[in-house]
């Protein structure tokens, strides 16, 4: 038998009498380079483009046969092999072009649909009183805001359809919808469609809505039972120690979930965040983190977790990050087991600027680390004066975590 690069076809007939072997190869069209199909053990023949750019080979898949026939292939393996010739890696744009779409899906995607998302994921077979969920989601408050863009509402749309229920004596069940709306925005904000939620903290008290006091930071002492309990629990120890992470390194969760190793010198103590997100002006500007002894201790056990994935929280699918919502659904079950209050992964990062003002820091030098000012402070805290003050700021921090969190001893 011909070896794998030996063997060819030429035409529709030929690619469809091709049978399936043991183990997977591939064939080569004869009238176009670079044109392979793949044949799986179990029958699939898939096309593919493989190809040179700037010294390296590649391959991209084109698609299925004969869901796609040959000459459909051709045609597309021209339009990839002219997008060669001008040094363009038809893979990488792909992905990008991928990428963009999601984008400009997640910016125009309608309430209604994201709202399916939400009940398909929390509600549907998930909780006893689902129609009664459903059918406020898309009676009460799916009339008012189901076909405006997820992005585009506003909080007077959230409070005009809460001050609807209001008037027309039903309290309770205005409370409920804002529950509702808030659990929904929420998870907007995990999935990145959407900045920060619209909904406000509002309680319905005697038919008037009260705006609560919002309370962005969790006490000493909320910090040490939480994080007691949740180094006690079956929670999974990456995930532990991605929200003790997130609590000493002031990141953001998007930028600790995305974290890759490529990106963290242990030797050095550095770890660098090549694209945060976009600051209050518009801008992404990459910064260092100065990994302090604690930092150090947990990135290596996480390292050792992590395996041979290239981040530093790996998911199920070792090449992708874990899940944006992971990390606020292990404090929403470690909190509803105490008397305390929910919060969110980023309610971490005001809960380390609260405690760093009253422990003396500079306010403009820990807000800058937040990426919080507008203006001003940016110039500041870009100065490679303020390093040594940055990196003392993060030492002192996680000093005061340990010190005040006795069962961190075990684990760090």
């Amino acid at each position: 038998m011909p070896k794998p690069a030996q063997r060819t076809f030429k035409t529709h007939q030929e690619l469809k009498n091709l049978k399936p072997e043991a183990k997977t190869y591939w064939i080569r069209d004869a009238e176009n380079s670079g044109l392979f199909v793949e044949i799986s053990p179990h029958g699939g023949k898939t096309f593919q483009f493989r190809f040179t750019v700037n010294k390296h080979q590649d391959r991209i898949k084109i698609g299925q046969f004969p869901d796609l026939s040959l000459s459909e292939a051709r045609i597309i393996r021209d339009e990839y092999a002219l997008k060669v010739q001008k040094g363009i890696n038809p893979k990488l744009e792909k992905i990008e072009l991928q990428k963009q779409a999601e984008e400009d899906a997640k910016k125009n995607i309608l309430f209604k649909d994201f709202a399916e998302k939400y009940k398909e994921r929390f509600v549907t077979g998930k909780i006893k009183n689902e129609g009664t969920i459903a059918t406020y989601i898309d009676r009460d408050i799916g009339n008012a805001i189901a076909d405006k863009p997820i992005q585009s509402i506003t909080t007077n749309d959230i409070e005009n359809i809460i001050q609807t229920k209001v008037n027309a004596g039903y309290a309770a069940t205005a409370d409920k919808l804002r529950q509702i709306l808030r659990k929904i925005f929420d998870y907007a904000v995990d999935l990145e469609y959407i900045n920060r939620s619209p909904v406000r903290k509002t309680i319905i008290l005697n038919e008037t809505i009260y705006t609560a006091p919002a309370k962005n930071e969790l006490s000493l002492d909320e910090i040490r039972t939480f994080y007691t309990a949740l180094f006690k629990s079956n929670t999974a120890t990456a995930t532990k120690y991605g929200l003790l992470l997130s609590l000493l390194v002031l990141a953001r969760k998007s930028e600790v979930i995305k974290a890759k190793w490529s990106d963290i010198d242990l030797e050095n103590n550095n770890w660098h965040v090549p694209n945060p997100k976009a600051d209050y002006n518009g801008m992404r500007r990459p910064y260092d983190i100065f990994i302090t002894p604690q930092v150090k201790s947990i990135l290596l056990h996480l390292k050792e977790l992590s395996g041979n994935s290239d981040f530093v929280f790996p998911g199920k699918k070792k090449d992708y990050p874990i899940s944006r919502t992971l990390f606020n659904t292990a404090i929403d079950g470690i909190t509803s087991g105490l008397n305390m209050r929910h919060f969110t992964v980023h309610e971490l990062r005001h809960t380390a600027a609260t405690h760093l003002n009253e422990l003396g820091h500079n306010g403009e030098v820990v807000d800058a680390m937040l990426n919080h000012k507008k203006s001003g402070v940016r110039g500041i805290y870009d100065k490679s004066k303020y390093k040594e003050h940055r990196k003392q700021i993060l030492l002192d921090w996680s000093n005061f975590i340990q010190t005040n969190v006795p069962i961190l001893e075990f684990y760090i």
